[in-house]
């Protein structure tokens, strides 16, 4: 907070002439005395806290006459806002894991973003929405002074995936495991959610979740039937509330012609039992 009329400020030492001003006034009501019969008569028409109600209205015109002194220097704050603005991914660092952003289209923005800086960004990419949040690394102009910004890679981007295929979800009375394995011997167990031609979504049961970009050989087993392999490519992570675990989506990317033909099969057979559950 500052002041535009600092100098005003001296006015609060009104405050303390006034309240010495009411102490000297009360010092004068005590020098008059009445004579009473018996001093049990006043006591009772005064009271205890009589005595302590009349100074609350002396208290209020104290305060009200300091704020409105302090007023009177017309006291500021700078309060930062959110703010919308246009930028444009120049180019993606992938020696540094950093991407670099054009410079803003406002100045007020140009502003407000410095290192440090958390920037939530909304865009789209070959039709798709997508949302992530970054953090300004520092900044740098080239030689017509025109800024640029170097922010590291985002934890995650959420996004909405079109599908070519509709996804039918999986009851829970038919549990089918989830197998996503890596070639670091790394492992995800996982149950299914959805599943279509061309994706698929489980929740994480056990090990690390994994990570949008991350691919993987899926392996789901099947109730009464051969397990079914195939590769997947995590497209989003978030976290599931109500079973208080990971969720995850996928994309098929690599599948054989018969394990293509098998699945198939499997999501015809989820699509006929849930229009008869319905």
């Amino acid at each position: 907070m500052r002041f535009l009329w600092p100098d005003l400020l001296w006015l609060q030492l009104l405050i303390p002439l006034l309240v010495a001003l009411y102490l000297y006034v009360l010092a004068r009501r005590k020098k008059t005395a009445i004579r009473y019969a018996s001093l049990s008569l006043p006591k009772a028409a005064i009271g205890a806290g009589q005595r302590l109600r009349r100074h609350i209205p002396p208290l209020l015109f104290l305060l009200a006459t300091s704020a409105a002194l302090l007023a009177c220097a017309r006291p500021t704050a700078t309060i930062t806002l959110p703010s919308d603005t246009l930028t444009v991914v120049l180019a993606v660092d992938t020696a540094r894991g950093q991407l670099i952003l054009d410079e803003f289209n406002d100045e007020r923005s140009r502003v407000l973003v410095q290192p440090g800086t958390h920037l939530h960004l909304d865009g789209r990419l070959q039709g798709i929405d997508t949302h992530f949040q970054v953090e300004v690394a520092d900044i740098g102009s080239d030689g017509d002074d025109i800024r640029f910004y170097r922010a590291a890679f985002p934890e995650y981007i959420v996004y909405r995936q079109r599908r070519r295929y509709y996804r039918v979800p999986v009851r829970l009375t038919r549990e089918t495991a989830v197998n996503l394995t890596t070639g670091e011997e790394r492992t995800v167990v996982g149950r299914l959610s959805d599943l279509s031609v061309s994706g698929l979504g489980g929740i994480v049961v056990r090990g690390e979740p994994p990570r949008v970009g991350e691919r993987y050989i899926c392996t789901l087993q099947l109730p009464g039937q051969p397990a079914l392999m195939f590769r997947i490519e995590i497209r989003f992570v978030q976290h599931d509330d109500d079973h208080r675990a990971q969720r995850f989506g996928a994309m098929i990317y690599d599948i054989s012609l018969s394990a293509q033909r098998r699945l198939e099969r499997v999501v015809m057979e989820l699509e006929r039992e849930l229009r008869r559950s319905t």
